[in-house]
């Protein structure tokens, strides 16, 4: 995956209302290389 496609997910994620208050999601993508990149939300 690369960031683009975390950014559309997450778009994705956000619109259909799929989290529920108080959850906490894990978003992770792969680079080029071994570049990774994580957040937590």
């Amino acid at each position: 995956m690369s960031s683009v496609t975390v950014l559309y997910v997450l778009e994705q994620y956000i619109q259909k209302q799929l989290a529920k208050q108080g959850e906490y999601g894990l978003i992770a993508a792969m680079g080029p290389v071994f570049f990774s990149e994580q957040v937590l939300v």
